[in-house]
């Protein structure tokens, strides 16, 4: 059930657990191994996935360096774009 969830974000989780330091496990195995602790609830044979819980990063986060978004105001005059 885990694996059917991660494995379509696959490139998602190896960006996301990639930073995490590990010896010799994957980000695909650091996100399988905390998502089934956090994540999986029930007992067998009902277990659900809990998507609020689901992690798809950690570790540590470069940031994106000085990206900054902005908005500009709407101006009030109407234009007319017809050929």
């Amino acid at each position: 059930m885990m694996m059917r969830f991660l494995l379509p974000i696959t490139a998602f989780v190896r960006i996301g657990f990639g930073q995490k330091r590990t010896e010799s496990a994957t980000a695909m195995n650091m996100a399988f191994k905390d998502n089934m602790a956090r994540a999986l609830i029930g007992t067998y044979p009902d277990f659900t996935l809990d998507y609020a819980l689901v992690r798809i990063s950690d570790g540590i986060f470069v940031g994106g360096g000085s990206e900054a978004v902005s908005t500009v105001a709407k101006q009030d005059k109407e234009e007319d774009f017809l050929p």
